[in-house]
């Protein structure tokens, strides 16, 4: 008798179980069984898209800007070389040439005072380098000149680049299981399990976002010489390894002595590991709720027809 109750009562929950519930299955078994050719057909042409968006976007936003600086900087250079007859176009071209490649090795001076210039390849910034390797963020303001340095990046990155992988994998595992823990205890005040996620997915979001994003801007705007606004994109730019370059940190203006130098570096060094297992989490997540509802739908899809 005490049997037939418990398997009427296995039968009453698996007959109430909610729809959500047998959505997610679906999606994790269309996940693990593959998508058919023509859902991979439209996500491939969702991406596609997606990347067309991005490139109209950008060439009506930056186009405009960039003639404008092509334009001021031919004009600065014709009214450069109108008061400076002694020079000539050619000398002009060679010392810019000079300036570039010098640049392009993390070199920036404008004077003659070789004391002053802060080392790219001390230990400090070595190490810096070494983690922006790692982590695949790669600024492009600093790179090996020689050949040994060239030859050694690779084979370290092909090391280094997996072992960071696993090790901050295993840190964001540790993090799913906070994220797991807070969903459990919102999920009084929110029931189903679709909203439970996305909250506790929001809560970990603006946490992490006010510690790694706007805590750390306020520190890169009093040391370097970025705006809030400026410092607040660079910390996505690196957190999500995009690592365009265009702001990366000036080590020299770190505290005006050595000693601040080293300090923040290793303080850049630190924010940029824990950083990125934060938004590799969010990223993640999101990635996660974007998988189950295209995968739900492919799921309904394939029932239907």
């Amino acid at each position: 008798m005490e049997m037939q109750q418990t398997g009427n009562k296995k039968t009453l929950e698996k007959d109430v179980s909610s729809p959500l519930e047998g959505e997610t299955n679906s999606a994790q078994t269309s996940s693990k069984d593959g998508l058919k050719g023509k859902w991979v057909a439209l996500l491939l042409l969702i991406y596609l898209l997606y990347i067309l968006l991005g490139g109209l976007a950008f060439h009506f936003i930056e186009s405009p800007n960039e003639e404008v600086s092509v334009n001021n900087h031919g004009d600065w250079i014709e009214a450069f070389l109108g008061n400076h007859s002694c020079l000539s176009r050619e000398e002009l071209k060679n010392l810019t040439d000079v300036i570039i490649r010098a640049y392009d090795q993390g070199i920036v001076k404008t004077d003659n005072d070789t004391t002053s210039q802060t080392s790219n390849w001390d230990f400090s910034s070595s190490l810096f380098f070494s983690t922006v390797v790692v982590t695949t963020i790669g600024y492009g303001n600093i790179a090996p000149a020689t050949v040994g340095g060239q030859i050694f990046l690779v084979f370290y990155a092909t090391i280094g680049i997996p072992l960071f992988l696993l090790a901050s994998g295993e840190l964001g595992s540790k993090l799913n299981i906070l994220n797991d823990k807070l969903s459990e205890k919102i999920g009084k005040k929110v029931p189903k399990a679709k909203y439970r996620s996305i909250v506790a997915l929001l809560i970990v979001f603006a946490v992490g976002y006010a510690i790694f994003s706007l805590c750390a801007a306020a520190v890169f705007t009093t040391i370097e010489s970025w705006s809030f606004r400026e410092s607040v994109y660079y910390t996505f730019i690196t957190l999500s390894t995009i690592g365009l370059g265009d702001y990366y940190p000036g080590f020299a203006a770190g505290g005006g002595t050595s000693t601040g130098v080293v300090f923040y570096r290793l303080f850049v060094t630190g924010w940029i590991i824990c950083g990125l297992v934060w938004m590799a989490s969010i990223l993640s997540g999101i990635s996660n709720l974007l998988s189950t509802v295209f995968y739900s739908k492919t799921a309904v899809g394939t029932m239907k027809t």
